[in-house]
């Protein structure tokens, strides 16, 4: 599944026949959002406005959420959040069928930590070296939560006589 103008054959291959609605406003572009499954969401969206954001709020609207993050694809690219539909080659009255993708590997890449302690987070995301500094607290973040009823198996050395590891919600600040 991919990018694909109307009318192209391969535009032909949902899970669903494909029925033209009105034109929708000025400067928009109807999308499909599909999944594995089939047809999520049909959405106009302007071709000039960042995509993305959009794409996933109306996903939640509609009561779909991810296990993970949901990853957007136009043909063989991912959509990176700030791009506009057009930046793909879409023009005003196409219509387009993004493959809406639940990833969870954002899951397993750090994001945030104090870096004013000396900590770093290195190789794209997946190692976090805390400074070696005793009697003091630290804290990292993923990229996304982890899905509901994940089980993971978590590792660490530490210096001196006291260690402790804890895992937060989402709402939990770093400090």
């Amino acid at each position: 599944r991919g990018l694909h103008p109307a009318g192209h054959p391969a535009a032909m291959e949902t899970t669903s026949p494909e029925t033209p609605g009105p034109p929708g406003p000025p400067g928009t572009a109807e999308v499909q959002l599909v999944a594995p499954s089939g047809l999520l969401l049909a959405l106009q969206l302007r071709i000039d406005a960042p995509a993305a954001e959009t794409m996933r709020a109306s996903l939640r609207e509609a009561g779909k959420e991810a296990k993970g993050v949901f990853v957007f694809t136009l043909g063989t690219s991912i959509m990176e959040e700030g791009w506009p539909l057009e930046r793909f080659g879409v023009t005003a009255g196409s219509s387009v069928e993004v493959t809406v993708l639940d990833s969870s590997r954002p899951c397993f890449e750090w994001d945030s930590c104090e870096a004013s302690n000396g900590n770093v987070i290195s190789d794209q995301g997946s190692s976090f070296q805390r400074h070696d500094k005793a009697a003091h607290t630290d804290g990292v973040q993923s990229r996304a939560a982890l899905p509901r009823d994940t089980a993971c198996y978590i590792c660490f050395h530490h210096i001196g006589t006291h260690a402790c590891l804890g895992v937060g919600t989402k709402k939990c600040r770093l400090t």
